[in-house]
């Protein structure tokens, strides 16, 4: 496999499902009745559809490239990227939901298929970044539901943490998140999503410029918007799921654990 397909499967590798810890110390319901967050709607940001205008560029020890992309993200369920090189030459196309992802390399003619788990990633990746993850730094929203974050009163901050992982949510205001850190809980920073030049798109603020540094593995993701487009502000349409078929001249092969 080349380097386009290890940049499609960085950005989708997932880590292992957590479970809410509860009886968290000094915690309450966020957001608290003083404290007014309004920098993001559940409904909103689930529900809107987007297509976006990109350019990646990831840099770790091995790997230092960079590509340009249009990202379909239907909802929170599926997304389709379309990755281009030098002179706008296409070199594949990922679709990918919780469950699958379907990786069509046109450098190789092969359709890639199996299910995006930590087992499959780690053939290529090893970062901690799932596909909720994913969709979710996308949108500049957090990776979890409202109302799993609590307020901790000693740091001013909202956090969420379960049996495996710690996340803070660093904001600016009261309505645009600036920063996502997760961590292990033995402290250890798994990574840290730092959203920039945010612009004002129907209910809440999406960042231009997306850095997620990924400090055990020693390298980078920064992803730089050209193009914003919401679904009902900017009136598209994406079927939810998607889906991405493969061609008939592609062999395929399938990624299995």
């Amino acid at each position: 496999m080349n380097f386009f397909f290890s940049i499609l499967l960085l950005l989708i590798g997932c880590s292992t499902p957590k479970t809410q810890r509860s009886n968290l110390p000094n915690q309450t319901t966020c957001p608290p009745t003083n404290i007014q967050i309004v920098f993001y709607d559940d409904q909103f940001a689930y529900n809107t559809n987007l297509i976006l205008k990109a350019n990646i560029k990831v840099s770790f020890p091995n790997i230092n490239q960079s590509v340009s992309s249009t990202i379909e993200i239907a909802k929170m369920d599926s997304l389709l990227l379309s990755l281009n090189a030098i002179f706008g030459i296409s070199v594949g196309k990922l679709f990918a939901t919780p469950t699958e992802f379907i990786m069509n390399n046109n450098m190789e003619n092969t359709t890639y298929l199996g299910s995006p788990t930590s087992e499959n990633i780690k053939k290529i990746a090893f970062i901690e970044l799932n596909f909720k993850d994913l969709i979710s730094i996308l949108k500049t929203i957090p990776t979890q539901e409202r109302t799993r974050y609590y307020y901790n009163k000693d740091n001013h901050s909202l956090e969420y943490e379960d049996n495996s992982i710690k996340e803070i949510l660093i904001l600016k205001g009261t309505d645009t998140l600036s920063q996502i850190i997760r961590k292990d809980l033995s402290g250890k920073e798994i990574f840290n999503a730092q959203f920039t030049k945010h612009t004002k798109k129907g209910k809440y603020m999406f960042a231009n410029n997306i850095k997620i540094d990924f400090p055990q593995q020693k390298g980078n993701i920064i992803i730089t918007f050209s193009d914003i487009k919401e679904g009902e502000l900017d009136n598209i349409k994406l079927t939810s799921p998607m889906r991405l078929t493969q061609p008939k001249s592609y062999k395929l092969e399938k990624i299995n654990n």
